[in-house]
């Protein structure tokens, strides 16, 4: 029962008409007739988030300057579908857990956790110390990514929309691969 749910829950319910629903949230939002306002989620700790549970395949997918809310959605969605254990992302300069990010991402909000860093390349030096080996993924990658070795602990560090990886990201990557035969893949 919904009613019972959201009580024991102590949730506050309130039944609100179209104009009003309308009011209290953007312009732009779809809604469906329904808003809920959540607390933000909160950021996982960095290394017990990324550390691998056990000697089964471990993927991070780390996002350089990612600005598009609806790439990060969709990345975060593909993670979710690859079992990655987290996306990391700065700080600054990329998208807050939106709307709009939620929506492309498909509900793998609530079930990848984003880890804000503040520095990109300290991550990665982590990232390595915990046992990762650092795969950019580069236009310019000298081997496709379908040639390398299998490795069990994998960090995809993926670059920004246009500009791809930064100087100081790809300097913090073991390997720089292309995804063979696609040249100009959108980020997500």
């Amino acid at each position: 029962d919904f009613e019972r749910s959201v009580a024991e829950r102590h949730i506050m319910a309130e039944t609100l008409n179209q104009r009003a629903i309308q009011a209290e949230i953007p312009a732009s939002a779809v809604h469906q007739g329904v808003a809920v306002l959540t607390k933000p989620l909160g950021n996982p700790d960095f290394e017990k988030t990324c550390t691998p549970a056990g000697p089964d395949r471990s993927i991070v997918v780390v996002l350089d300057q990612i600005t598009d809310p609806r790439n990060f959605g969709a990345v975060l969605r593909s993670a979710g579908a690859f079992g990655a254990l987290a996306v990391v992302a700065t700080d600054r300069h990329a998208p807050p857990e939106s709307g709009s990010l939620a929506k492309a991402a498909s509900g793998a909000l609530e079930t990848v956790p984003v880890v804000r860093v503040t520095n990109l390349a300290r991550a990665l030096e982590t990232l390595a110390d915990i046992g990762y080996w650092r795969t950019g993924l580069a236009a310019e990658g000298p081997e496709p990514l379908a040639a390398r070795p299998d490795r069990s602990t994998v960090a995809l560090v993926l670059g920004a929309e246009g500009s791809g990886l930064r100087r100081l990201t790809a300097e913090h990557c073991d390997s720089l691969e292309r995804i063979s035969g696609a040249g100009g893949l959108n980020v997500s």
